[in-house]
């Protein structure tokens, strides 16, 4: 026997939130584990085990924060809720390792307060975009008409700020305080005095606990880890082969097109027994009802289909309306079908004026407005394949799978805007190189901020409930692209356009061949040898044109190349400072410029 009351649907859907409540410590373990895994060092000073614990801690104070603020205020808590403590974690834990990775790049002999100022410098800008487009992409969610939805971005993009206040606030702290610990070369767990160099005669194992505080002595900083380097020696240099660029070219043809396609075979609507959990009565209530009575019986029309249900819904209020007396069509699962008369134009409303809004923040933020546009591009071709394999993972679109889709706005954001933001801010002049430049600082914290999302979510796929498992699938798609987004496609496509940079930094390949002609020209004699160096000064926001020199260039960098493009190193202190008097000059071996070349 089946059986279902008018109160049926709703108790069960309500008791969705109960079954995943025990799936919140296993993500947090989880968390923890791989945040740590991935900050442990050999090296008992510079070991970070602590700061990814707080990091975690960081993100798990937002929620708690954000939640109760929210609820001491009445907002109303809906189920859909639930998801958001495991989005926010894999948020901040993203924003964490940015932040440490940042930090192994300053000077470890610096003060703390230089060092904390350097890492705020590199990474808040980063940080602040994505916690801005976040934060509006969830707020803009609100507008639509579903309360569930509303909800929803509330409490996320609540969330979502409070884990931007903490992370610059309570994890800076924190950062601060093991600074501290470092520059008194002291153990990470029991903060003892250790030596900085290895005793003779004293055992591997006597040198990885009791010996720490290694640094690399030409850059003064942290000692690099294997993981950058394969960015910066093998994937970034691969990545910006021609062949390969070939290659990812054509990968994101298939991907956009089989993303079309999906798009077009999507299907609107919710089955309702996906409403409650697993097991739960109400779905054997409905099994027995589709295959006995779905032709006769209960039903007088045979409804099988979301269209059909909308059609039924609208004929219906259409009849009532030249009724004499007032008549009012309903059924308790009329409040479901509604949802299929605005679900489409409300999804595309909410995506178009999100990503309209991430436009405007990237051109606020980032200092090219092409870069920004290839951030919304970034935006666009993330949701179009999220929208599209959704529907091939037999996801439809509904209320559900619209929340993720808001969660796809600002996800799809994050790291395409850090990686053109290194791209954008170095200084390099040749685009392979500050693309490769860009992978190795962001390549390996991207992938963490990836990986740890996934874990936030991967719970998820083990749920009772429909409502869940969509929000992992979604989630799932969402991170897989956004990543592959920022760490192979957006790249590839950056180098396309010299452009995309610093203003003053990048100059065509045919303006450098004419400078490179101006200055062997300048050559007294007709040996082009090695022994013979041209001078080239870099624009540092100073008014230059072809012919002249530098404004100034005492306490300036100039970068000496001579004729074959190798580097020599000067000091622009030894240049005569003439402003707009020295052209591109000649520069002999022995360092002093030739004065007949003027």
């Amino acid at each position: 026997v089946s059986y279902f009351t008018s109160l049926s649907r709703q108790q069960e859907f309500e008791g969705n939130s109960k079954k995943v409540i025990p799936l919140f410590s296993i993500t947090y373990f989880l968390a923890i584990f791989f945040s740590i895994v991935s900050c442990l060092r050999f090296d008992c000073v510079r070991n970070k085990a602590w700061v990814a614990t707080f990091g975690v801690l960081s993100a798990g104070l937002a929620v708690l924060s954000a939640f109760g603020m929210l609820l001491y205020c009445g907002m109303p808590f809906a189920m859909t809720v639930a998801n958001a403590p495991f989005l926010i974690l894999g948020i901040g834990v993203d924003d964490m390792f940015i932040m440490i990775s940042c930090w192994q790049q300053t000077k470890v002999h610096d003060s703390v307060a230089d060092r904390l100022a350097e890492t705020y410098k590199e990474a808040a800008v980063s940080i602040t975009i994505t916690t801005l487009t976040d934060v509006l992409a969830f707020y803009i969610g609100i507008m639509t008409p579903f309360r569930s939805v509303q909800s929803f971005c509330l409490y996320t993009g609540t969330a979502v700020l409070f884990c931007y206040l903490y992370n610059i606030t309570f994890f800076g702290a924190f950062l601060a305080l093991n600074g501290k610990r470092e520059k008194g070369n002291r153990h990470w767990l029991t903060c003892m005095k250790v030596e900085q160099d290895c005793p003779a005669g004293r055992s591997k194992g006597y040198s990885m606990c009791c010996v720490g505080g290694a640094y690399d002595a030409d850059t003064g900083c942290e000692k690099e880890q294997p993981v950058y380097m394969f960015f910066k020696r093998y994937y970034g240099p691969f990545l910006t082969n021609t062949w390969t660029k070939v290659f990812v070219v054509l990968l994101y043809g298939g991907y956009l097109a089989s993303s079309i396609y999906g798009c077009l075979q999507m299907q609107e609507g919710i089955d309702l027994r996906n409403l409650a959990y697993d097991g739960s009565y109400v779905v054997n209530y409905y099994d027995d009802e589709d295959a006995y009575f779905s032709e006769y019986g209960p039903r007088t029309i045979n409804i099988t289909t979301p269209i059909k249900e909308k059609n039924m819904l609208n004929e219906l209020r259409e009849d009532v309306k030249n009724c004499v007396v007032p008549v009012l069509v309903y059924h308790p699962a009329f409040i479901y079908f509604d949802q299929y008369v605005v679900i489409v134009s409300n999804t595309i409303q909410n995506i178009a004026v999100a990503t309209a809004v991430m436009l405007v923040i990237a051109l606020l933020l980032i200092p090219n407005p092409l870069c920004s546009l290839w951030v919304t591009f970034a935006i666009g071709s993330v949701i179009v394949g999220v929208a599209g394999f959704m529907s091939f993972w037999n996801v439809n679109l509904d209320s559900i799978s619209m929340i993720n889709l808001v969660i796809c706005i600002g996800f799809s954001v994050d790291f395409s805007a850090h990686i053109s933001y290194a791209f954008v801010s170095n200084s390099k002049r040749d685009v392979n190189e500050k693309a490769v430049d860009a992978l190795y600082t962001l390549g390996y914290p991207i992938v963490q901020g990836a990986v740890s999302t996934i874990l936030g979510v991967v719970v998820l796929a083990a749920a009772e409930s429909y409502i869940f498992r969509t929000f992992f699938k979604i989630m799932f798609l969402v991170i897989l692209f956004g990543a592959v987004h920022g760490l192979t496609f957006l790249p590839v496509f950056l180098t396309f356009f010299g452009v995309c940079s610093k203003t003053g930094e990048v100059t065509s390949k045919k303006q450098s061949d004419v400078k490179d002609n101006e200055s062997r020209n300048c050559i007294d004699g007709a040996d082009h040898k090695e022994s013979r160096y041209a001078l080239t000064f870099t624009n540092h926001g100073l008014e230059q044109d072809d012919r002249a020199g530098p404004a100034a260039v005492d306490g300036r960098d100039v970068a000496i190349s001579n004729a074959f493009g190798h580097p020599v190193t000067t000091s622009s202190h030894s240049l005569k400072r003439e402003p707009y008097k020295q052209k591109a000059s000649e520069m002999h071996a022995d360092g002093h410029l030739d004065p007949d070349c003027s």
